[in-house]
Protein backbone atom coordinates (compact mmCIF):
# COMPACT_ATOMS: atom_id res chain seq x y z
CA UNK A 1 0.00 0.00 0.00
CA UNK A 2 1.82 3.01 -1.20
CA UNK A 3 1.13 5.93 -3.42
CA UNK A 4 -1.70 4.23 -5.33
CA UNK A 5 -3.53 3.49 -2.09
CA UNK A 6 -3.20 7.13 -1.03
CA UNK A 7 -4.48 8.28 -4.42
CA UNK A 8 -7.38 5.92 -5.04
CA UNK A 9 -8.61 4.52 -1.73
CA UNK A 10 -11.80 6.03 -0.30
CA UNK A 11 -11.20 8.58 2.44
CA UNK A 12 -13.07 6.53 5.05
CA UNK A 13 -10.83 3.52 4.47
CA UNK A 14 -7.71 5.67 4.77
CA UNK A 15 -8.96 7.21 8.00
CA UNK A 16 -9.84 3.81 9.46
CA UNK A 17 -6.41 2.46 8.54
CA UNK A 18 -4.71 5.45 10.12
CA UNK A 19 -6.80 5.12 13.30
CA UNK A 20 -5.71 1.51 13.71
CA UNK A 21 -2.01 2.38 13.57
CA UNK A 22 -0.51 1.91 17.05
CA UNK A 23 1.46 5.17 16.97
CA UNK A 24 -1.66 7.22 16.20
CA UNK A 25 -3.39 5.58 19.18
CA UNK A 26 -0.55 6.57 21.52
CA UNK A 27 -0.03 10.14 20.27
CA UNK A 28 -3.34 11.71 19.25
CA UNK A 29 -3.50 15.37 18.31
CA UNK A 30 -4.29 16.70 21.81
CA UNK A 31 -1.07 15.12 23.11
CA UNK A 32 0.90 16.63 20.22
CA UNK A 33 -0.65 20.04 20.86
CA UNK A 34 0.22 19.86 24.56
CA UNK A 35 3.78 18.86 23.67
CA UNK A 36 4.14 21.77 21.24
CA UNK A 37 2.73 24.16 23.86
CA UNK A 38 5.46 23.03 26.25
CA UNK A 39 8.11 23.36 23.53
CA UNK A 40 6.86 26.85 22.64
CA UNK A 41 6.98 27.91 26.29
CA UNK A 42 10.57 26.79 26.68
CA UNK A 43 11.78 28.09 23.28
CA UNK A 44 10.10 31.44 22.58
CA UNK A 45 12.29 32.31 19.57
CA UNK A 46 11.32 29.10 17.79
CA UNK A 47 7.69 29.68 18.74
CA UNK A 48 7.78 33.13 17.13
CA UNK A 49 9.28 31.70 13.94
CA UNK A 50 6.63 28.97 13.75
CA UNK A 51 3.87 31.51 14.37
CA UNK A 52 5.16 33.70 11.55
CA UNK A 53 5.34 30.74 9.16
CA UNK A 54 1.84 29.68 10.16
CA UNK A 55 0.49 33.17 9.40
CA UNK A 56 2.11 33.16 5.95
CA UNK A 57 0.62 29.76 5.16
CA UNK A 58 -2.84 30.86 6.32
CA UNK A 59 -2.68 33.99 4.13
CA UNK A 60 -1.57 32.00 1.09
CA UNK A 61 -4.28 29.38 1.62
CA UNK A 62 -6.92 32.06 2.11
CA UNK A 63 -7.95 31.52 5.71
Amino acid sequence: MGMLFRMFAPKGLKMARRAMHPVSLVTPRPVKRAKMTAVNATHPVGAAKRAAKRQVVKKVRGR
